[in-house]
C-alpha cells in the first residue's frame, strides 16, 4: 500500500483511500490477502497537497486543497473517473479535518452554516481555520488564532471543525495539555446557539419540555442562556406539559400528606423513574390531573381557590375563581392550552370552567349523560354514554373573557345497548374513543377534521390502553413488563362484580385479572396503572391514594 496515504473512508460497504497524487484506491479481498485496486486518478495534477474523501448525498467526493487552491471531484467508481464539480448546492457544506470529514445540510442547522462552502482547519501558511466559498473562490478566515480550537465562545462551525479534527483518546494522551483540550468545552458555547438548540429540543415530541429543563441544569452558563418559561407559559404552552407520567406516593385529596415533598414519577412510555421535589403540594389539596398538569385546591380557605401546577418546571398558575364543588365529588379535570387557557372541572353532572384572568366560575351545558373528558392538542373534548363526541370551545373574539360553550358538531351516535361506556384517550398523537356495551369493546379514531369516527381493529402489538372512571392512558408495552399489547385494561366490566379485566382486541375476548377485594402487596404494574386510571370510584383506595396519572 502506498505510504503517502492521506484519507480513508467506508463508502457503500467498501473501504476506499486517497493518496497524495490524487489517486483513489479500493481495498478488496479477505483481510489475510487484501489488495488495493485503482478506482480513479487525475489525468493532470493540480496545485494541491492534501486529499480528503467524504461522502455527500450518496456520492463519494475527493477534496484536494493547498495553501490557496481547492478543487472538488466526484469519484465515478463505475467509469473510474474523477469529475470536477463547481458547486455543492446552496443547502450543502463540507467540513474537512485531519481525522474525519462531514457533509451537512445547512438548512437544518441552527444557527445556519453557509451553503456551497468548505470549512477547513488550515489552508493558508498560518494555522488559521478557513472557509472556502465555491461560488466565487474566495477564502474567509474563521479564526485568526493558530490554536483556533481554544477560542471562546464556541460557534457551531467551531464545534464541527473540532469534531473533524478530534484526536483519539490514545493519541491525545501523547500530546501536550493544550492539544488535549481540542475537544469542545460545551459550557463555552455561544448563548444564542445554546438557546437555539434548546428551542429545537423543546419542539420535539415525547418529552421536549423535560429535555429543555434538563439543559438548564447542565451548567451556569447554559442556565443563563436558556430562558425559564413564565408561569403562564409553563401551563399554556403545550410543549412544556409533562405528559405520560404516573406520580407515586402523592398525598391524596382524602388525607393530609407527610412532610416529605419528594414525589416519585414513572414514565409509562419509557419505563423511567424520576424524583422531583414539590413542596407546594402540602399547602394544597389534589383535585385532579390533566395533560401533565396537577390541579390543586387551596387547603386552608373556603371556598377553595384552584391553581394548576406544572411538576416539571415547578410553576403554578392561580385561578381567582373559587371552586364551590366538593372535591370528593369531582370526577375529572381538564386544562386547555394556548391563548385561552381554561380550567374545567366535572362533578355531579355539571362542568364548570374558570379563567386565570377572571374570578367568575362559569357553567358549561353538557347534558346529563357525560362519560369522559380529556385534553387533546390544547382543546377539551368530552363524550357521552351514547358515543357522541363534543368539543368545548371559547369565543376567540373576546380575548379578555373566556366563555366556554359546547360545540354543536357531533361525530357519531350509537344505539344504547344496556350498560354502556364511552371513554376518550389520547394515543400516539391521535384521539381515540373506546365504546363498550355488554362484554364488547370497540375502538374508534376520532377524525376531528372530517367529523367522523373510524374503526380501529388493532392498537398494535406495542400499545395498550388503561380505562378508568377519572382518566385513561395509552402505554408503550415494549418498556413495561407484564403488560400485554393490543389490549384494553379496565374495571368492573363483569356484571355485579368488582374486578380488574383485560379485553384482547385480537380475539375480542374479555378476561378477569383479579378481584379488587383480594389485592396482596406488592402490587403488579397492571394493578398500579389500573388503580391510577380507575380513580376513587373503583374501590381501590389503598392503591390510588398513592398514584395519579398526569
Amino acid at each position: 500500500m502506498d505510504t503517502n496515504l492521506m484519507s480513508v473512508i467506508a463508502f457503500q460497504g467498501n473501504v476506499y483511500y486517497a493518496e497524495g497524487h490524487g489517486c483513489v484506491f479500493k481495498i478488496v479481498g479477505p483481510p489475510e490477502q487484501f489488495r488495493h485496486e485503482l478506482v480513479a486518478q487525475l489525468l493532470h495534477d493540480v496545485d494541491a497537497w492534501h486529499n480528503s474523501l467524504v461522502e455527500s448525498d450518496g456520492e463519494l467526493l475527493l477534496v484536494r486543497h493547498g495553501r490557496t487552491a481547492l478543487k472538488v471531484f466526484k469519484v465515478d467508481i463505475e467509469r473510474r473517473l474523477l469529475e470536477e464539480i463547481k458547486s455543492l448546492g446552496r443547502s450543502r457544506a463540507l467540513f474537512i479535518g485531519d481525522h474525519r470529514c462531514l457533509s451537512v445540510d445547512v438548512d437544518k442547522l441552527i444557527p445556519p452554516v453557509d451553503g456551497d462552502c468548505i470549512y477547513l482547519p488550515s489552508m493558508l501558511e498560518t494555522r488559521s481555520a478557513c472557509m472556502y466559498n465555491l461560488r466565487d473562490g474566495t477564502i474567509g478566515i474563521i479564526s485568526s488564532s493558530r490554536d483556533y480550537y481554544l477560542d471562546r465562545p464556541f460557534s457551531l462551525v467551531h464545534v464541527l471543525l473540532k469534531y473533524c479534527n478530534a484526536w483519539s483518546r490514545t493519541h491525545a494522551k501523547k500530546s501536550d495539555r493544550a492539544h488535549r483540550s481540542i475537544m469542545a468545552d460545551w459550557a463555552e458555547l455561544l448563548p444564542e446557539l445554546v438557546q437555539a438548540i434548546a428551542d429545537c429540543v423543546l419542539s420535539t415530541t415525547g418529552g421536549g419540555g423535560e429535555g429543555y429543563m434538563n439543559m438548564r441544569v447542565v451548567c451556569s452558563s447554559w442556565r443563563s442562556a436558556i430562558s425559564k418559561p413564565s408561569p403562564l407559559a409553563a401551563i399554556a404552552d403545550l410543549r412544556f406539559r409533562p405528559r405520560h407520567w404516573v406520580m407515586l406516593n402523592l398525598p391524596s385529596k382524602y388525607e393530609d400528606g407527610d412532610d416529605d415533598d419528594a414525589c416519585l414519577f414513572f414514565h409509562v412510555l419509557t419505563g423511567r423513574f424520576r424524583c422531583l421535589r414539590l413542596p407546594l403540594i402540602h399547602d394544597h389539596i389534589l383535585i385532579g390531573a390533566s395533560d401533565g398538569l396537577l390541579v390543586l385546591g387551596d387547603r386552608d380557605q373556603s371556598p377553595h381557590l384552584a391553581c394548576v401546577l406544572n411538576p416539571l418546571t415547578g410553576d403554578m398558575l392561580p385561578f381567582p375563581a373559587p371552586v364551590h364543588q366538593r372535591f370528593d365529588d369531582i370526577m375529572s379535570t381538564a386544562v386547555s392550552g394556548g391563548s385561552h387557557t381554561t380550567l374545567f372541572s366535572w362533578a355531579s353532572e355539571t362542568v364548570v370552567c374558570a379563567s386565570p384572568t377572571s374570578d367568575v366560575l362559569r357553567e358549561v351545558d353538557v347534558g346529563s349523560s357525560m362519560n369522559s373528558m380529556v385534553t387533546f392538542q390544547g382543546n377539551v373534548y368530552y363524550s357521552d354514554q351514547d358515543g357522541w363526541v363534543f368539543k368545548i370551545v371559547a369565543p376567540c373574539e373576546e380575548k379578555t373573557v373566556v366563555v366556554a360553550k359546547v360545540s354543536p358538531d357531533k361525530y357519531i351516535n350509537f344505539e344504547r345497548k344496556g350498560n354502556t361506556c364511552s371513554e376518550l384517550v389520547e394515543s400516539c398523537g391521535e384521539l381515540l374513543l373506546v365504546h363498550g356495551w355488554d362484554q364488547t369493546l370497540k375502538v374508534f379514531r376520532v377524525d376531528i377534521e372530517h367529523k367522523l369516527l373510524q374503526d380501529v381493529n388493532s392498537l398494535g402489538s406495542d400499545r395498550a390502553l388503561f380505562l378508568g372512571d377519572e382518566r385513561c392512558i395509552s402505554v408503550d408495552v415494549g418498556n413495561l413488563p407484564s403488560v400485554d399489547g393490543d389490549c384494553v385494561y379496565l374495571f368492573n366490566w363483569v356484571e355485579n362484580s368488582k374486578c380488574m379485566c383485560v379485553y384482547n382486541l385480537r380475539d375480542d375476548k374479555m378476561e378477569v385479572i383479579s378481584s379488587i377485594y383480594h389485592l396482596d402487596r406488592p402490587f403488579s404494574l397492571v394493578q398500579v396503572l389500573l388503580s391510577a386510571s380507575g380513580g376513587y370510584n373503583s374501590g381501590l383506595k389503598p392503591i390510588c391514594e398513592e398514584t395519579i396519572i398526569l
